[in-house]
């Protein structure tokens, strides 16, 4: 590494200290507080760290730490794919620090601090490599950190991490040695097994127009570096088959937030995407890129089409109600590209010797930042000091209560009173029916202290159980564009629904006494002991909780003697030939076996799992073996022979030294 390497090593090390010194200096996390979160009138009850990736990630941390390879997870409804839930499944990259990271909430800001450091110097040695001064580089790179909703949109920061990183050693590749060429291809692989695949997608296109301006000003290597390319990205997309295929499968079976025909997803407004443009700072990238004059002429203007049209396309996609998505995706070109035109602009200023711009650049970054981010919010007075929440506060959002002691996750619904809806806006929910509710914990925290949470929070949910709670509250379930996201159920009446009953919930946590003898009360909370709590809350058990697992006929006894994420052991006896039923979600990739022979499994009710069982005394096995498993994992190998055979191919070709800029 030379010696300004390490200086803009130094520098950037720094400068993240500065960024995230709440986390450094407490002890906390990267998720922000939940008091501040929660609290903001343009997030209401919603909240993607906390409320999906913590949860998630705890689980992968969970398994992973006891040498299980989860690819179930068991604690979300009736069970749910873990392993094609991007940036919290095995396949993320970044999960794999729970290994050598005992605390979940710190495994995941160590690794994120590390993915943002290794992108950050990876848009300095860009600038570099494209000569640009060490200080513009390094401003291009601190942009790259400080952009964006900064305190908690981390999961729209993996994807555009990686591209960072392989645009980095694309462009070494192309201007210093060929062997940078496989690692450049190797950061496209990640990107695929730890990010959305739609983002990746962008990332791959707009890495592909950079090579392509690229090589078209070398005629004389012109068709071998495009080879080298072809071979590369597809060596990368194989490396991503595995979470490819386990997302192609989820897509089929499960019903997507933004894209269901049963919804009118709603529409950003232009004041919106102006709100959404100046929090990723894109715009300052751009005026200085055009205010200081274009350092590089083609390749320059190239990025500054980029910045303009994705933000354009992106407002023009969210019209399009079955299109619409997170714009965050969309906007994922755009928030690695503006940094390195900022570098580009600020590099001019500085050959101009036009020092005083420094100082009004530098200020404009941090005062349009904190600007942009209270306008964002709604919510300015939001500090550095309430951005990060310890691991404690994240631990605890649920006190473990000692009741709660079972091999199995024991299923949690959750409610809250009429009377909690007069502190929300009245356009968040309209027309509410009589004796309607909402979840007094936001949905997957339960997951943190050992709940199976009934009520779900993620991007894709099984259909079959939107279709279920569809059923049992008609009409209601599924009324607002937000609730496929949060699946939850609004009426005390559900309580007593054959349909709720089947689903075996053990606890109910409310804002109210409740008058039914078959729920016993076992804990009072006092207020302010878990999130949200203004007033009391009340715990009470399921007395006539259905077993997880029966025989149809109650001929018999069934006991589960191992639980796992990917396979559930049961003891049964039978007293005459009988159907066992579990009430777990019937979903492809699970496998029966009945003293290690393989039976079929059928849907019971459409939801639940069931198979036939002979008269006696039986070992029964549910595992978790997908179809794409094994094929996923082999492609996944052979694009990692791909990329090792692409360092053996790019070793052998030497660059003439009037082709190295």
């Amino acid at each position: 590494m030379t010696q300004s390497a390490w200086k803009a090593s130094a520098v950037l090390i720094l400068f993240l200290v500065i960024c995230f010194w709440p986390i450094f200096w407490s002890g906390g996390s990267l998720f922000p507080q939940p008091d501040v979160v929660y609290s903001t009138p343009s997030f209401g009850y919603q909240n993607d760290e906390l409320e999906e990736l913590l949860p998630w990630r705890t689980l992968t941390h969970r398994f992973l730490r006891q040498g299980e390879f989860p690819l179930w997870n068991p604690y979300a409804g009736l069970g749910m794919p873990l392993a094609a839930n991007n940036q919290s499944g095995v396949f993320a990259l970044t999960t794999w620090i729970s290994l050598w990271i005992a605390d979940a909430a710190d495994a995941f800001s160590f690794g994120y601090l590390l993915i943002l450091f290794l992108a950050a110097f990876a848009v300095y040695g860009f600038l570099q490599v494209n000569h640009c001064h060490i200080m513009s580089a390094l401003l291009g790179a601190m942009l790259f950190i400080f952009q964006g909703s900064l305190w908690w949109d981390f999961s729209n920061y993996q994807p555009r991490n990686w591209a960072a990183i392989a645009l980095f050693f694309l462009s070494m590749g192309l201007k210093r040695n060929q062997l940078f060429f496989p690692f450049a291809f190797l950061s496209i692989g990640f990107m695929f097994l730890s990010t959305n695949l739609q983002v990746a997608g962008y990332g791959l296109i707009t890495l592909w127009i950079y090579l392509l301006v690229e090589i078209s000003e070398m005629p004389e290597s012109r068709s071998r570096f495009f080879w080298i390319a072809v071979h590369g990205t597809l060596a990368a997309i194989l490396i991503g088959a595995v979470q490819i295929m386990a997302t192609l499968e989820l897509l089929q079976e499960s019903t997507h937030t933004f894209s269901s025909s049963e919804i009118s997803a709603g529409v950003i407004g232009p004041e919106d995407q102006l709100m959404l443009l100046l929090t990723y700072l894109g715009p300052v990238g751009i005026c200085i890129c055009i205010a200081g004059g274009f350092h590089h002429s083609k390749i320059s203007r190239i990025f500054l089409i980029l910045a303009v049209l994705v933000p354009i396309l992106s407002s023009g996609i969210s019209f399009h109600s079955s299109l619409n998505v997170d714009n965050n995706y969309y906007l994922m070109p755009f928030i690695f590209v503006t940094p390195i035109l900022f570098g580009w602009g600020c590099e001019t200023f500085w050959s101009q010797k036009r020092r005083i711009c420094w100082f009004i650049v530098i200020l404009l970054i941090f005062v349009l930042k904190i600007a942009a981010l209270n306008l964002f919010l709604h919510w300015p007075e939001v500090s550095l000091f309430q951005t990060s929440a310890s691991s404690a506060q994240l631990r605890n959002q649920l006190p473990r209560f000692r009741a709660v002691k079972k091999t199995i996750p024991s299923r949690l619904i959750r409610f809250q009173t009429q009377n909690d809806f007069a502190r929300l806006s009245p356009n968040t929910f309209d027309e509410l029916p009589d004796k309607s509710v909402r979840q007094e914990l936001p949905p997957n925290l339960p997951v943190l202290s050992g709940f199976a949470d009934l009520q779900i929070y993620d991007s894709f949910i099984p259909r079959r159980l939107t279709e279920w709670f569809t059923k049992m509250e008609p009409g209601t379930a599924l009324r607002h564009p937000l609730d496929l996201r949060i699946l939850c159920l609004k009426q005390l009446s559900t309580l007593t629904s054959p349909l709720f009953a089947q689903m075996s919930p053990e606890w109910l946590l409310s804002g109210e006494i409740l008058d039914m003898p078959e729920w016993k009360l076992i804990y009072k909370m006092l207020p302010g002991t878990c999130l949200g709590n203004a007033d009391p809350l009340y715990l009470y058990k399921n007395t006539n909780a259905l077993p997880r697992a029966s025989l149809s006929d109650s001929h018999g006894v069934v006991r589960i003697s191992d639980y796992s994420a990917n396979e559930i052991c049961l003891q049964v006896s039978a007293e005459k030939d009988t159907d066992l039923i579990l009430r777990e979600m019937f979903y492809p990739g699970w496998k029966a076996f009945v003293d290690r022979e393989t039976v079929p499994i059928y849907p019971e009710d459409q939801l639940f799992r069931k198979i036939s069982v002979k008269k006696g005394n039986h070992t029964v096995v549910f595992r978790y073996r997908p179809k794409w498993l094994l094929p996923g994992i082999a492609l996944s190998g052979i694009g990692l022979l791909g990329i090792i055979s692409l360092f053996g191919w790019c070793r052998k070709i030497h660059i003439p030294k009037s082709e190295r800029t």
